[in-house]
């Protein structure tokens, strides 16, 4: 491929139906990212959302630098993704903010949580710096999606 990047972070939307899982790991590399908490998990005999299943676990309370989350995590069957660990986590926040349950998935199972969590915190900084290219570089032309895309050449 190469990327000499160990881990692919995705939005949840590139992971179910693209194939682009599949391609990243015939590469021998890991993914890592959101999981829609309408999507599927094998738990115990039963398939069930992952934001029902948040609802039956108890969680664990852990400090990872400086902010304390709760967190649920195991290795499962996900339909499309295959056998994946599965993290539910919750970051403390004070009462005014608002902090939604995330659903995180890899295929590096033996990940340590912290290393999952920590990977899915780069992603608002991606956002960022390609919307950034985008506005303020003049790079809103070029996209990745076709050829034509990926040779354009953004204006100043």
């Amino acid at each position: 491929m190469g990327v000499p990047a160990e881990t692919t972070l995705f939005d949840s939307w590139l992971a179910h139906d693209s194939g682009l899982l599949e391609h990243i790991e015939s590469y021998d590399k890991d993914w890592s990212g959101p999981h829609r908490s309408n999507r599927q998990a094998s738990y115990g005999d039963e398939e069930i959302r992952v934001d029902a299943l948040a609802e039956r676990i108890d969680t664990t309370e852990r400090d990872i630098e400086n902010d304390t989350y709760h967190i649920w995590t195991k290795k499962l069957p996900v339909p499309q993704l295959g056998d994946a660990k599965l993290v539910i986590v919750e970051k403390e926040v004070e009462e005014y903010e608002e902090n939604p349950v995330k659903y995180l998935a890899t295929n590096k199972v033996d990940a340590p949580t912290e290393h999952v969590i920590r990977s899915y915190g780069m992603r608002w900084r991606i956002e960022t710096f390609f919307e950034d290219s985008k506005q303020d570089f003049g790079l809103g032309d070029c996209e990745m999606q076709t050829a034509d895309g990926a040779s354009r050449t953004g204006t100043f």
